[in-house]
């Protein structure tokens, strides 16, 4: 009897740390979804200068990268960009498992001339088999079991994209923005009739919309990080966008700048598992919102799993974007600022933005903007949208009225609005069913009766990484005093230097030479050169050096033929801590190296 009781009580101790405000059947497991994000780092890496490479910013290097890429022979590999300016003329096209990474966004510049063509600067791009399943059942909200005659067409790791027509939402329609409600998913495993997901649907799927799946062909592991991309050229007419992902799983943007954009800084579309982090996007060529002028992250068509953290936007006509059906994705701890469209009233702009064509599902936690706006220009958006410890500066919190189909079912949990002028600060709800509590509107809590709010995040069980370990997390709504509290995201713009957040995944060792000891690095500390000696059993007789500073920026890459070799340390670098990196076939060897002068 006496294990009984403890048991009980052990469960119920575990149901009252899982508790949340918001009820399970009005959200998604966004601590799952983004779980599944598997980024894998490339071994290999070559410096763009060993293919042609030319940091003048005046010499076409689209060559140079091509030659670069297909030195890896279809494998996974690193292109590194040292420090310098580098022109291209074309469309950067890269394929599977392929990472460009500069020194640092405050040294590398990847500058593009278009010729005023609406194309994109970066494309990552797969492709789907357009050839569809038609289902007959399982496709309701909270369901990962899916049911098709033709279930034996799939086959467990693929990757799929379930769709269905446009339902009686659809108010405003637009050949661009059918089917939008779908869903990128990978698939489990199959049995019989039955094609089981890895994560479950996000919405109830009607019958009379002939919800039906294909499989898709999608690029992965593709990064883009630490260095600044500057687009020069306006289109004549159209968009283009700095990156634009199709069909990509698994893959990064980190520690990026991107400056002055045609139409959004990242556009992605069908895509799933993507991180977005640690970024600086600003300004543009249009603000009209015309072929997406002005916007910085977008996510479409079904897009989902997505992380968009740790970011900064400014001068924006739309900073983070969700439309055409994108769900279950995860916009946290962004900051944004100087809002910008070229209306009247040029700061009344949703740098969060819900625009219509059905997103559902989201979650948009912690971050700091000037406003949140669910319009209808493109009809309603989706259930399950979710507000959570979000701050407002500036016009406030405000859902549009329709006169046909109005956004409803959303939550809005903890948020704050904060400006006191005339008409700002506003926390304008409208639809039906909407699920509110503990926000803190210009100090009065809304709705009245709200008690405590002891939920801290809706996808993470600590605070995250990249937050200070003496700061409070969370620090935006109850019980926290309005308008306090911060984000690393603000305090990097507020601070200056360095927006951008490069990741520093050089120092994650996968695999060591099997002599380590017997390798010959010497003297250490250092003062001039840096003597590095093979290890005798070593059979490779050519070997890969990299130099890193002590926050990752790589300052020097060079291959070598022989068995022992100088290393000159560069005159203009500090003395301080460096990270040397040996890489040779797939194994790679790392040791930090002390320079004194």
């Amino acid at each position: 009897m006496k294990k009984i009781v403890s048991t009980t009580w052990l469960v119920l101790l575990l149901l009252s740390l899982n508790a949340q405000t918001i009820p399970v059947d009005r959200r998604v497991n966004w601590q799952q979804i983004t779980k599944n994000y598997a980024y894998k780092t490339p071994v290999r890496a070559v410096s763009i200068m060993d293919f042609g490479g030319v940091a003048d910013g005046k010499t076409d290097n689209s060559n140079a990268l091509k030659q670069a890429v297909a030195s890896f022979q279809n494998g996974a590999g690193t292109v590194l960009f040292p420090a310098g300016s580098y022109l291209f003329n074309s469309t950067i096209a890269l394929p599977d498992s392929i990472q460009l990474k500069g020194a640092g966004s405050d040294v590398t510049v990847l500058k593009f001339d278009l010729n005023q063509q609406p194309k994109n600067c970066i494309s990552i791009t797969g492709t789907a088999e357009n050839h569809f399943v038609r289902l007959k059942g399982g496709y309701s909200f909270g369901s990962s079991k899916l049911l098709s005659d033709s279930a034996s067409y799939f086959h467990a790791g693929d990757w799929v994209e379930i769709l269905e027509d446009n339902g009686s939402w659809n108010t405003v329609p637009a050949d661009w923005a059918k089917n939008s409600v779908g869903q990128i998913a990978k698939v489990k495993a199959v049995s019989g009739d039955t094609i089981i997901l890895r994560n479950p649907l996000r919405i109830t799927y009607l019958d009379s919309l002939n919800p039906r799946l294909q499989r898709m062909n999608p690029v992965k592991n593709v990064a883009v990080s630490c260095l600044k991309i500057i687009r020069l050229d306006k289109p004549t007419e159209g968009g283009g966008y700095n990156i634009f992902m199709d069909y990509a799983v698994n893959s990064r943007l980190a520690g990026l700048e991107s400056d002055t954009s045609s139409g959004s800084h990242v556009y992605i579309n069908r895509s799933a598992q993507i991180r977005v982090e640690g970024n600086y996007f600003h300004h543009a060529f249009a603000y009209d919102g015309v072929s997406t002028h002005g916007y910085g992250v977008t996510l479409a068509h079904h897009s989902g799993g997505c992380l968009i953290v740790n970011n900064i936007f400014v001068h924006l006509r739309h900073a983070m974007m969700v439309k055409t059906g994108a769900n279950g994705n995860v916009f946290a701890y962004n900051y944004s600022r100087d809002p910008f469209r070229s209306e009247s009233f040029s700061d009344l702009s949703g740098d969060i933005s819900l625009h219509g064509h059905y997103p559902f599902a989201n979650l948009l936690e912690g971050n700091i903007i000037q406003n949140i706006i669910i319009d209808h220009y493109w009809g309603p958006s989706g259930p399950l949208n979710t507000f959570f410890r979000n701050r407002a500066e500036l016009w406030g919190i405000i859902m549009t009225q329709s006169d046909t189909t109005e956004t409803s079912e959303q939550n809005f949990v903890g948020n704050e609005c904060t400006n006191t002028s005339f008409l700002h600060g506003q926390f304008a709800l409208k639809g039906t069913d909407n699920f509110v509590y503990a926000n803190n509107i210009l100090g009065i809590i809304i709705p009245a009766s709200s008690g405590e709010l002891s939920d801290s995040s809706y996808y993470l069980l600590e605070k995250p990484d990249f937050w200070e370990t003496d700061e409070p997390w969370p620090d935006i709504g109850l019980p926290d005093k309005l308008g306090t509290g911060v984000i690393p995201a603000k305090q990097r713009f507020e601070n200056g230097g360095v927006l951008t957040v490069c990741p520093e995944d050089v120092t994650e060792v996968r695999k060591h030479f099997a002599g380590d000891a017997e390798w010959q690095i010497w003297p250490n500390p250092v003062r001039g050169n840096l003597y590095i000696s093979l290890p005798s059993g070593d059979k490779s007789g050519s070997f890969s050096v990299r130099i890193f500073d002590i926050r990752g920026a790589l300052l020097s890459v060079k291959k070598y033929e022989k068995r022992s070799i100088v290393v000159p340390m560069d005159e203009n670098w500090r003395p301080g801590i460096y990270l040397l990196e040996i890489s040779s076939g797939k194994s790679r060897f790392l040791r930090k190296i002390v320079l004194v002068r």
